[in-house]
């Protein structure tokens, strides 16, 4: 839910959600950590450098595949 929150979110919040989620499932020792395989953390890890909407697709999709 997070991550279909952030793509509504306004651009000049998205950052600052994007490190917050990521913080919170993907950071090593986050709280509600997640699972990825390692292409998709990678490829996530990159992504959260840009910090866009779309930064969490990759995991996302990783995640519904389960």
């Amino acid at each position: 839910l997070a991550v279909q929150d952030l793509k509504k979110q306004p651009l000049q919040d998205v950052a600052k959600r994007v490190e917050e989620i990521w913080q919170e499932f993907l950071a090593p020792g986050a709280p509600s950590a997640i699972n990825l395989d390692s292409h998709s953390y990678e490829i996530t890890s990159q992504n959260v450098k840009d910090g866009g909407r779309y930064t969490f697709e990759d995991a996302q999709e990783h995640i519904y595949k389960l």
